[in-house]
């Protein structure tokens, strides 16, 4: 795999427990995002850092060109995802450029269409066809290789003209990083699809092997890169750029804590979408869901595990908190971005019709 996220996650972090952890008190840029949850007549609490900027109303712009030539299921498919907001919410236009906004708001479409299709498709050949379709398509060799005529192959195509095309400048190569993440999650949702199709003949799956594939799923490194390239930084945080500073020992301990940060990220978006979006997974009998994972454990009730994964959640923010990652210039504005990726997702998230339960 491409992906310089750590896919570890801590399965001891999760305890069957009730305890609030919520701190007494904030900082100017963290919040505590609130959403009822009918079934358990609960209000469930996030604690998350703000995105560095709010957005207001969603550009449509941004996706005009991706969209333009696309049949109704695509626009459809764009009402309810809402990509201009995420990328407005997860991308300040003023920091990292428009054109960064614009990759990853038809990023963000791309991939709920591609997701859409591939949930969709029933036989397993018909799956593997689709999705072996559209990895091709992000390998330079076989750029030339006629597509299939599906939605999801369309997409494809116009999305990595449009990378191709971009005019998005950089001191660093961020567009086969950018691909390479995109691999990564297609190679999630492979490793994803067996987890659902065997969940009928055993429903008990370990919640460190669904949060593996989640951190991935829930793309969040496509944005990382993104940012890193409209800030002109490298794909990856580089320790060597920093030995002229650290010594070289602090400078590699700098980088592990860059890649825990991130992988704290990815987990925080990861439970975000399996608890805001558990009431109409649970509605739909979707098993991959860490709280409908949780609640088959033996002896425990649906509030036990939703509170379970939201605390969770909460921890994994003050984990974001307690960092000891040392960094200025461009890459202290970076991690601003990324730890406003945790406030972002949770606000896309409750303002997407794409999660609602009556959609």
């Amino acid at each position: 795999m491409h992906s310089s996220i750590v896919t570890t996650f801590d399965k001891d972090a999760i305890k069957l427990t009730t305890t609030s952890l919520y701190s007494t008190s904030m900082a100017d840029n963290q919040e505590c995002v609130s959403f009822p949850v009918k079934t358990l007549d609960k209000e469930a609490k996030l604690l998350v850092h703000r995105p560095v900027h709010h957005a207001g109303a969603p550009d449509t712009e941004l996706v005009e060109d991706f969209v333009g030539s696309f049949v109704h299921d695509v626009q459809r498919i764009q009402k309810k995802a809402n990509p201009e907001l995420l990328a407005q919410l997860m991308l300040p236009k003023d920091i990292v450029g428009r054109e960064a906004q614009k990759l990853a708001a038809s990023f963000w479409l791309w991939l709920c269409v591609v997701d859409d299709e591939l949930e969709d498709t029933k036989d397993d050949n018909h799956f593997d066809m689709l999705i072996t379709a559209v990895e091709r398509r992000f390998k330079p060799l076989d750029t030339s290789v006629p597509l299939p005529p599906y939605a999801c192959t369309t997409v494809t195509d116009k999305f990595v003209a449009l990378v191709n095309n971009s005019s998005l400048q950089s001191a660093h190569e961020w567009r086969q990083p950018l691909f390479d993440a995109v691999l990564d999650i297609l190679h999630a949702f492979r490793v994803e699809r067996p987890l659902l199709t065997n969940a009928n003949a055993n429903p008990y799956i370990a919640l460190q092997t669904w949060m593996s594939v989640r951190i991935i799923t829930i793309s969040v490194r496509p944005f990382m890169i993104l940012a890193r390239a409209g800030l002109g930084l490298p794909a990856d945080y580089q320790p060597s750029k920093c030995a002229l500073f650290f010594n070289r020992k602090k400078a590699e301990r700098n980088a592990a804590e860059m890649k825990q940060m991130e992988l704290a990220v990815a987990t925080c978006t990861g439970l975000q979408n399996d608890l805001i979006g558990w009431e109409k997974d649970a509605a739909e009998n979707n098993i991959l869901n860490s709280v409908e994972i949780l609640r088959l454990m033996p002896a425990t009730t649906d509030i036990q595990a939703f509170e379970a994964a939201e605390n969770t959640h909460n921890e994994g923010f003050e984990k974001i908190c307690e960092s000891k990652l040392q960094v200025n210039g461009k890459e202290a504005v970076y991690v601003s971005i990324l730890k406003g990726f945790t406030g972002a997702m949770a606000h896309w998230h409750m303002r997407a019709k794409r999660y609602a339960t009556t959609a």
